[in-house]
């Protein structure tokens, strides 16, 4: 993952699927998706703060969390865009020093990668 400031086309988000599935590769091609089996879908914008009460909601009411992981958990590791000095602050996302890159939970953990804080943004920590 790397993060742009200032970019176009701004925020949104771009989904690429599979589907092999031949009804739904049917109807793909009918709204003009292509023939597949890759799609790939952009929406010029992103409305996290509509959609995380509906998934927090979702999640407590009918027990139906919107993103389940399939296989091993994975993990985000900083790396720095450039040379550092020694105790030059991150400034974290989108910033100039470093980013992220998605990588297995083991692979990280195995080599002592530095990751993001969820809550803590921009700094970062060793894994526990």
């Amino acid at each position: 993952m790397d993060f742009a400031l200032g970019g176009e086309p701004h925020t949104g988000a771009f989904v690429m699927t599979y589907n092999d599935h031949p009804i739904k590769k049917k109807y793909m091609s009918y709204f003009k998706f292509g023939e597949g089996p890759l799609y790939m879908f952009y929406t010029p914008y992103h409305l996290a703060h509509m959609q995380l009460p509906h998934s927090v909601a979702r999640a407590v009411l009918f027990n139906d969390p919107t993103l389940t992981p399939q296989g091993a958990p994975s993990a985000t590791p900083g790396v720095a865009k450039r040379d550092l000095k020694a105790g030059e602050v991150l400034d974290g996302m989108g910033g100039f020093t470093c980013y992220g890159l998605a990588d297995s939970y083991a692979n990280c953990r195995r080599g002592d990668y530095l990751r993001w804080h969820v809550r803590g943004l921009p700094s970062a920590s060793r894994h526990p």
